[in-house]
């Protein structure tokens, strides 16, 4: 096992001539030489990097469970809920707003990791003005996105940028013509939907002259 300070390798531990994978102290593991990883889900499968491979997940439609690799003590979570989808025509203004991006919740989990977590990613909505559907890691939970339903409370998104746990993303873009289009909210792991286009596509809808812009799924990534 490789001992390092800085990002530098100073030294490893030995038993009996052999690097040694793990330190146990009084029965407790106190150090391992797991290599860092990830797990990112998404609503249709997920995706690994570095020893996340390791880890053992079963899913169907957005939910199931995963089996971390022996020697994971510490865990960040980063997940969000889904999308609402953007609001109708609007008869006295002649705008349509976004849908909002479900709720992101960050934190670190550091209990009950040896043993199998269950998790749902939020399916999208098509249905106006419905709230958007949680996501769930285990005992944490991401509320879905604000239904919208006219001028008065829907996302007014112009393409700015967001950075979250999925990367860096953006919100639709307003389009003004016949009507005004304000653009969907860029969730965690999506760009925010224009003019619409979230009716066809797996991001947080755009004002819509049907109503019926799509909203976002859901998504959860864990680091160790």
């Amino acid at each position: 096992m490789a001992i390092t300070v800085g990002g530098v390798e100073v030294g490893s531990v030995t038993v009996n001539g052999a690097v040694a994978d793990t330190v146990t102290v009084n029965g407790v593991e106190a150090w391992t030489n797991l290599a860092p990883g990830s797990v990112t889900i998404d609503y249709d499968g997920h995706t690994f990097t570095g020893s996340g491979a390791d880890a053992v997940v079963n899913m169907t439609a957005g939910a199931g469970t995963i089996l971390l690799p022996s020697g994971v003590k510490s865990l960040s979570l980063c997940m969000c809920g889904g999308g609402s989808i953007g609001s109708g025509i609007c008869p006295t203004s002649g705008e349509m707003q976004g849908g909002y991006a479900g709720l992101t919740v960050s934190t670190e989990i550091t209990e009950g990791l040896d043993a199998e977590i269950a998790f749902v990613v939020a399916d999208r909505i098509v249905d106006l003005a419905l709230d958007g559907n949680p996501s769930t890691f285990g005992t944490n939970y991401a509320l879905g996105g604000t239904g919208s339903v006219c001028l008065t409370d829907g996302y007014l998104g112009d393409g700015a940028e967001k950075v979250s746990c999925g990367g860096t993303f953006y919100d639709g873009v307003k389009v003004s013509g016949s009507y005004i289009y304000w653009g969907g909210e860029a969730s965690a792991f999506a760009n925010g939907a224009s003019d619409g286009d979230g009716e066809t596509t797996p991001r947080v809808g755009a004002g819509s002259v049907l109503g019926q812009s799509g909203g976002s799924y859901g998504g959860i990534k864990i680091t160790w």
